[in-house]
Protein backbone atom coordinates (compact mmCIF):
# COMPACT_ATOMS: atom_id res chain seq x y z
CA UNK A 1 0.00 0.00 0.00
CA UNK A 2 1.40 3.36 -1.05
CA UNK A 3 -0.53 6.21 0.59
CA UNK A 4 -1.20 9.33 -1.43
CA UNK A 5 -1.11 12.95 -0.33
CA UNK A 6 -3.70 15.12 -2.08
CA UNK A 7 -3.59 18.93 -2.11
CA UNK A 8 -4.60 22.07 -4.02
CA UNK A 9 -8.21 21.09 -4.84
CA UNK A 10 -9.98 23.15 -7.52
CA UNK A 11 -13.60 22.76 -8.59
CA UNK A 12 -14.45 22.78 -12.30
CA UNK A 13 -16.60 25.76 -13.35
CA UNK A 14 -19.77 23.65 -13.32
CA UNK A 15 -18.93 22.12 -9.93
CA UNK A 16 -19.08 18.52 -11.13
CA UNK A 17 -15.36 17.72 -11.04
CA UNK A 18 -12.39 18.38 -8.80
CA UNK A 19 -8.81 18.78 -10.00
CA UNK A 20 -6.04 18.30 -7.45
CA UNK A 21 -2.39 17.39 -7.05
CA UNK A 22 -1.56 13.90 -5.82
CA UNK A 23 1.87 12.90 -4.54
CA UNK A 24 2.36 9.14 -4.59
CA UNK A 25 5.28 6.78 -5.18
CA UNK A 26 7.67 9.71 -5.31
CA UNK A 27 5.75 11.41 -8.12
CA UNK A 28 3.41 14.42 -8.02
CA UNK A 29 0.81 14.67 -10.79
CA UNK A 30 -2.47 16.43 -11.55
CA UNK A 31 -5.58 14.27 -11.10
CA UNK A 32 -9.27 14.85 -11.85
CA UNK A 33 -12.22 13.21 -10.09
CA UNK A 34 -16.02 13.43 -10.23
CA UNK A 35 -17.53 15.30 -7.28
CA UNK A 36 -20.53 13.56 -5.76
CA UNK A 37 -22.61 15.86 -3.54
CA UNK A 38 -24.27 14.30 -0.57
CA UNK A 39 -23.80 13.83 3.13
CA UNK A 40 -20.95 13.32 3.23
CA UNK A 41 -19.77 14.32 -0.27
CA UNK A 42 -17.38 11.98 -2.06
CA UNK A 43 -15.13 11.64 -5.09
CA UNK A 44 -15.17 8.92 -7.74
CA UNK A 45 -13.42 8.13 -10.99
CA UNK A 46 -10.06 9.50 -9.86
CA UNK A 47 -7.85 9.78 -12.95
CA UNK A 48 -4.27 10.95 -13.38
CA UNK A 49 -4.12 13.37 -16.31
CA UNK A 50 -0.66 14.99 -16.24
CA UNK A 51 2.48 13.06 -17.19
CA UNK A 52 5.59 14.55 -15.61
CA UNK A 53 8.89 13.08 -16.80
CA UNK A 54 11.58 11.74 -14.47
CA UNK A 55 12.68 14.48 -12.09
CA UNK A 56 9.56 16.59 -12.76
CA UNK A 57 6.60 17.23 -10.45
CA UNK A 58 3.18 18.76 -11.16
CA UNK A 59 0.79 20.67 -8.90
CA UNK A 60 -1.48 23.70 -8.37
CA UNK A 61 -4.13 23.00 -11.08
CA UNK A 62 -6.55 25.73 -12.22
CA UNK A 63 -9.49 25.34 -14.63
CA UNK A 64 -10.26 27.43 -17.69
CA UNK A 65 -13.65 29.18 -17.48
CA UNK A 66 -15.28 26.68 -19.87
CA UNK A 67 -13.78 23.65 -18.10
CA UNK A 68 -12.00 22.33 -21.18
CA UNK A 69 -8.43 23.12 -20.09
CA UNK A 70 -6.28 23.13 -16.95
CA UNK A 71 -3.17 25.18 -16.23
CA UNK A 72 -0.71 23.90 -13.63
CA UNK A 73 2.82 24.32 -12.34
CA UNK A 74 5.60 21.87 -13.20
CA UNK A 75 8.95 21.55 -11.48
CA UNK A 76 11.42 21.17 -14.36
CA UNK A 77 15.10 20.11 -14.12
CA UNK A 78 17.57 21.75 -16.50
CA UNK A 79 21.11 20.48 -17.15
CA UNK A 80 23.36 23.29 -18.38
CA UNK A 81 26.74 21.52 -18.38
CA UNK A 82 28.10 18.03 -17.70
CA UNK A 83 31.29 16.05 -18.01
CA UNK A 84 34.04 14.48 -15.93
CA UNK A 85 36.55 16.33 -13.78
CA UNK A 86 40.27 15.69 -14.11
CA UNK A 87 41.27 18.02 -11.27
CA UNK A 88 41.11 17.36 -7.56
CA UNK A 89 40.58 16.02 -5.06
CA UNK A 90 38.72 19.03 -3.66
CA UNK A 91 35.73 19.56 -1.39
CA UNK A 92 34.65 22.81 -3.06
CA UNK A 93 36.34 23.26 -6.46
CA UNK A 94 35.38 21.38 -9.61
CA UNK A 95 38.42 21.98 -11.86
CA UNK A 96 40.14 21.12 -15.10
CA UNK A 97 43.70 20.06 -15.89
CA UNK A 98 43.76 19.75 -19.68
CA UNK A 99 41.43 22.42 -21.07
CA UNK A 100 38.32 20.38 -21.85
CA UNK A 101 36.25 21.49 -18.86
CA UNK A 102 32.59 22.24 -19.65
CA UNK A 103 31.00 25.15 -17.77
CA UNK A 104 29.51 27.32 -20.52
CA UNK A 105 26.25 28.86 -19.31
CA UNK A 106 26.95 28.07 -15.67
CA UNK A 107 26.07 30.89 -13.26
CA UNK A 108 26.13 31.47 -9.53
CA UNK A 109 23.16 29.81 -7.82
CA UNK A 110 23.04 26.68 -9.97
CA UNK A 111 23.47 23.21 -8.46
CA UNK A 112 26.48 20.97 -9.10
CA UNK A 113 25.87 17.24 -8.66
CA UNK A 114 28.69 14.73 -8.36
CA UNK A 115 26.91 11.75 -9.87
CA UNK A 116 29.84 9.43 -9.15
CA UNK A 117 29.83 10.18 -5.43
CA UNK A 118 26.26 9.08 -4.60
CA UNK A 119 24.78 12.26 -6.01
CA UNK A 120 26.50 14.65 -3.60
CA UNK A 121 25.70 18.24 -4.51
CA UNK A 122 26.48 21.87 -3.76
CA UNK A 123 25.52 25.35 -4.90
CA UNK A 124 27.71 27.32 -7.32
CA UNK A 125 29.27 30.36 -5.62
CA UNK A 126 31.90 31.28 -8.24
CA UNK A 127 32.64 30.53 -11.91
CA UNK A 128 36.02 30.94 -13.64
CA UNK A 129 37.75 29.63 -16.74
CA UNK A 130 38.43 25.98 -16.00
CA UNK A 131 36.71 25.81 -12.62
CA UNK A 132 33.49 26.05 -10.69
CA UNK A 133 33.43 26.64 -6.94
CA UNK A 134 30.61 25.36 -4.74
CA UNK A 135 29.76 26.23 -1.15
CA UNK A 136 30.23 22.62 -0.02
CA UNK A 137 29.36 19.16 -1.27
CA UNK A 138 26.86 17.23 0.84
CA UNK A 139 25.02 13.93 0.56
CA UNK A 140 27.84 11.72 -0.71
CA UNK A 141 30.37 9.24 0.66
CA UNK A 142 33.46 11.49 0.70
CA UNK A 143 31.84 14.79 -0.41
CA UNK A 144 34.62 15.91 -2.70
CA UNK A 145 35.50 15.98 -6.39
CA UNK A 146 37.96 13.22 -7.30
CA UNK A 147 39.75 12.89 -10.63
CA UNK A 148 37.37 11.25 -13.09
CA UNK A 149 34.17 11.97 -11.16
CA UNK A 150 31.16 12.64 -13.40
CA UNK A 151 29.31 15.88 -12.76
CA UNK A 152 26.27 17.76 -13.96
CA UNK A 153 25.47 21.43 -13.42
CA UNK A 154 21.99 22.89 -13.68
CA UNK A 155 18.91 23.98 -11.82
CA UNK A 156 15.35 22.92 -11.00
CA UNK A 157 12.65 25.56 -11.34
CA UNK A 158 8.88 25.94 -11.61
CA UNK A 159 7.22 26.73 -14.94
CA UNK A 160 3.54 27.18 -15.84
CA UNK A 161 2.05 24.58 -18.21
CA UNK A 162 -1.42 24.00 -19.65
CA UNK A 163 -3.28 21.00 -21.06
CA UNK A 164 -6.75 19.86 -22.05
CA UNK A 165 -8.85 18.68 -19.10
CA UNK A 166 -8.27 15.16 -20.42
CA UNK A 167 -4.50 15.60 -20.08
CA UNK A 168 -3.86 15.95 -23.83
CA UNK A 169 -1.59 18.58 -25.34
CA UNK A 170 0.63 19.51 -22.39
CA UNK A 171 2.51 22.71 -23.30
CA UNK A 172 4.74 25.17 -21.42
CA UNK A 173 3.28 28.69 -21.16
CA UNK A 174 5.83 30.64 -19.10
CA UNK A 175 8.94 31.75 -20.92
CA UNK A 176 11.73 30.55 -18.62
CA UNK A 177 14.22 27.97 -19.85
CA UNK A 178 17.70 26.66 -19.14
CA UNK A 179 19.76 29.34 -17.41
CA UNK A 180 16.71 31.19 -16.03
CA UNK A 181 16.88 30.66 -12.26
CA UNK A 182 13.45 32.07 -11.43
CA UNK A 183 10.22 30.24 -10.58
CA UNK A 184 6.79 30.67 -12.21
CA UNK A 185 4.02 28.81 -10.38
CA UNK A 186 0.60 28.73 -8.71
CA UNK A 187 -1.37 29.71 -11.85
CA UNK A 188 -4.92 31.08 -11.64
CA UNK A 189 -7.08 31.30 -14.80
CA UNK A 190 -9.09 34.49 -15.23
CA UNK A 191 -12.91 34.12 -15.41
CA UNK A 192 -12.78 36.45 -18.41
CA UNK A 193 -10.46 33.94 -20.16
CA UNK A 194 -7.95 36.67 -21.02
CA UNK A 195 -5.17 36.17 -18.43
CA UNK A 196 -3.48 33.59 -16.28
CA UNK A 197 -2.16 35.04 -13.04
CA UNK A 198 0.86 33.34 -11.48
CA UNK A 199 3.56 33.73 -8.84
CA UNK A 200 7.04 34.61 -10.03
CA UNK A 201 10.32 35.77 -8.54
CA UNK A 202 11.69 36.71 -11.97
CA UNK A 203 11.89 40.40 -10.99
CA UNK A 204 14.28 39.57 -8.14
CA UNK A 205 15.18 35.84 -7.94
CA UNK A 206 15.88 34.78 -4.39
CA UNK A 207 14.69 38.14 -3.04
CA UNK A 208 10.95 38.59 -3.54
CA UNK A 209 7.89 37.16 -5.28
CA UNK A 210 5.22 39.07 -7.20
CA UNK A 211 1.90 38.37 -8.89
CA UNK A 212 2.31 38.37 -12.68
CA UNK A 213 -0.18 37.85 -15.46
CA UNK A 214 0.28 36.47 -18.97
CA UNK A 215 -2.04 35.74 -21.85
CA UNK A 216 -3.72 32.34 -21.87
CA UNK A 217 -1.45 31.32 -24.74
CA UNK A 218 1.64 32.48 -22.84
CA UNK A 219 3.56 35.72 -23.31
CA UNK A 220 3.06 39.37 -22.34
CA UNK A 221 4.13 38.65 -18.75
CA UNK A 222 3.26 41.69 -16.61
CA UNK A 223 4.19 42.34 -12.99
CA UNK A 224 1.03 43.39 -11.16
CA UNK A 225 2.36 43.88 -7.62
CA UNK A 226 5.94 45.08 -8.01
CA UNK A 227 7.12 48.65 -8.30
CA UNK A 228 3.80 50.31 -7.52
CA UNK A 229 1.46 50.81 -4.59
CA UNK A 230 2.19 47.36 -3.22
CA UNK A 231 5.76 46.20 -2.62
CA UNK A 232 5.57 43.34 -0.09
CA UNK A 233 6.34 39.79 -1.38
CA UNK A 234 3.04 38.54 -2.86
CA UNK A 235 1.81 35.13 -4.04
CA UNK A 236 -1.19 32.78 -4.57
CA UNK A 237 -3.53 34.87 -6.69
CA UNK A 238 -7.28 34.18 -6.77
CA UNK A 239 -9.56 35.96 -9.26
CA UNK A 240 -12.81 37.65 -8.31
CA UNK A 241 -15.78 36.18 -10.25
CA UNK A 242 -15.94 39.23 -12.54
CA UNK A 243 -12.20 39.07 -13.29
CA UNK A 244 -11.71 42.66 -12.09
CA UNK A 245 -9.38 41.94 -9.19
CA UNK A 246 -7.16 39.33 -7.59
CA UNK A 247 -6.78 38.39 -3.96
CA UNK A 248 -3.41 37.14 -2.73
CA UNK A 249 -1.39 36.66 0.44
CA UNK A 250 1.63 38.77 1.25
CA UNK A 251 4.46 38.60 3.75
CA UNK A 252 4.47 41.75 5.85
CA UNK A 253 7.60 43.42 7.30
CA UNK A 254 6.49 42.26 10.76
CA UNK A 255 6.89 38.67 9.58
CA UNK A 256 3.28 37.46 9.23
CA UNK A 257 1.13 36.85 6.15
CA UNK A 258 -2.09 38.74 5.43
CA UNK A 259 -4.68 38.75 2.64
CA UNK A 260 -4.81 41.60 0.12
CA UNK A 261 -6.78 42.32 -3.06
CA UNK A 262 -5.74 44.35 -6.09
CA UNK A 263 -7.65 45.79 -9.09
CA UNK A 264 -6.18 44.11 -12.17
CA UNK A 265 -6.58 47.25 -14.29
CA UNK A 266 -4.49 49.29 -11.85
CA UNK A 267 -4.94 51.09 -8.59
CA UNK A 268 -4.06 50.64 -4.96
CA UNK A 269 -3.96 47.28 -3.22
CA UNK A 270 -6.40 46.91 -0.32
CA UNK A 271 -5.48 44.96 2.82
CA UNK A 272 -8.30 42.52 3.69
CA UNK A 273 -6.89 40.88 6.85
CA UNK A 274 -4.36 42.52 9.12
CA UNK A 275 -3.05 43.12 12.63
CA UNK A 276 -6.50 44.04 13.92
CA UNK A 277 -7.82 40.53 13.41
CA UNK A 278 -4.83 38.23 12.91
CA UNK A 279 -2.38 38.95 15.72
CA UNK A 280 0.52 36.57 15.14
CA UNK A 281 -1.46 34.23 12.87
CA UNK A 282 -0.63 33.76 9.18
CA UNK A 283 -3.45 34.19 6.64
CA UNK A 284 -2.81 32.30 3.39
CA UNK A 285 -4.35 30.89 0.18
CA UNK A 286 -7.31 33.27 -0.40
CA UNK A 287 -10.18 32.28 -2.69
CA UNK A 288 -13.22 34.35 -3.69
CA UNK A 289 -16.74 33.01 -3.19
CA UNK A 290 -18.76 32.50 -6.41
CA UNK A 291 -20.73 35.71 -5.78
CA UNK A 292 -17.59 37.71 -4.92
CA UNK A 293 -18.77 38.83 -1.50
CA UNK A 294 -16.54 36.60 0.64
CA UNK A 295 -12.96 35.40 0.69
CA UNK A 296 -12.08 32.07 2.26
CA UNK A 297 -8.52 31.55 3.45
CA UNK A 298 -6.26 29.38 5.58
CA UNK A 299 -5.23 30.70 8.99
CA UNK A 300 -2.16 29.15 10.55
CA UNK A 301 -1.70 29.43 14.29
CA UNK A 302 -0.66 27.54 17.38
CA UNK A 303 -3.75 25.29 17.16
CA UNK A 304 -3.18 24.19 13.56
CA UNK A 305 -4.40 25.34 10.15
CA UNK A 306 -8.06 26.37 9.98
CA UNK A 307 -10.34 27.78 7.29
CA UNK A 308 -12.02 31.16 7.74
CA UNK A 309 -14.12 33.55 5.67
CA UNK A 310 -14.27 37.35 5.67
CA UNK A 311 -16.07 39.99 3.66
CA UNK A 312 -14.07 40.61 0.49
CA UNK A 313 -14.70 44.36 0.63
CA UNK A 314 -13.22 45.17 4.02
CA UNK A 315 -12.27 42.01 5.91
CA UNK A 316 -15.20 42.24 8.31
CA UNK A 317 -17.32 39.35 9.57
CA UNK A 318 -14.46 36.97 10.34
CA UNK A 319 -15.95 33.47 10.59
CA UNK A 320 -14.19 30.18 11.31
CA UNK A 321 -15.72 27.35 9.28
CA UNK A 322 -13.17 24.66 10.14
CA UNK A 323 -12.39 24.11 13.83
CA UNK A 324 -8.89 23.76 15.24
CA UNK A 325 -7.55 20.35 16.15
CA UNK A 326 -7.01 19.26 12.55
CA UNK A 327 -5.23 20.82 9.61
CA UNK A 328 -7.19 22.44 6.78
CA UNK A 329 -5.63 24.42 3.96
CA UNK A 330 -5.87 25.58 0.33
CA UNK A 331 -9.65 25.94 0.25
CA UNK A 332 -11.77 26.30 -2.88
CA UNK A 333 -15.49 27.14 -3.19
CA UNK A 334 -17.96 24.77 -4.80
CA UNK A 335 -19.40 26.93 -7.63
CA UNK A 336 -23.01 26.55 -6.45
CA UNK A 337 -21.92 28.20 -3.16
CA UNK A 338 -23.03 25.11 -1.24
CA UNK A 339 -19.67 24.15 0.17
CA UNK A 340 -15.90 24.48 0.28
CA UNK A 341 -13.24 21.93 -0.58
CA UNK A 342 -9.87 22.03 1.08
CA UNK A 343 -6.76 19.91 0.92
CA UNK A 344 -7.97 17.49 3.56
CA UNK A 345 -11.75 17.23 3.19
CA UNK A 346 -14.73 18.04 1.04
CA UNK A 347 -17.69 19.08 3.17
CA UNK A 348 -20.63 21.41 3.26
CA UNK A 349 -19.82 24.73 4.95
Amino acid sequence: FDPAFDAFPMFSPDGTKLAFARAQAGLSSVWVATFNPGSPPSLSGETKISTPAAGEADGEPTWSPDGTAIAFERLVPYVVASGATDGGPSATVLSDADGDFVNAGVTVGMTVTNTTDAGSSGTVVAVAAGSVTVDALVGGSDNQFEVGDAYSIGHVNLRVFAMASTGAGQVKLSAGGAGDLYNDGAPAWSPANNFIAFDSNRAAPGVTTDIFTMTIAGGSETNRTGGGDFDAPASRASWSPDGAQVAFHALEPAGDFNIWRLPISGGSAVQVTGPANTGTDNDLFPTFSPDGTLIAFQRGGAGGDTTHTVAAADGSGLTEIRSEGSSHSEADWQPALSGIADAYSVDEG
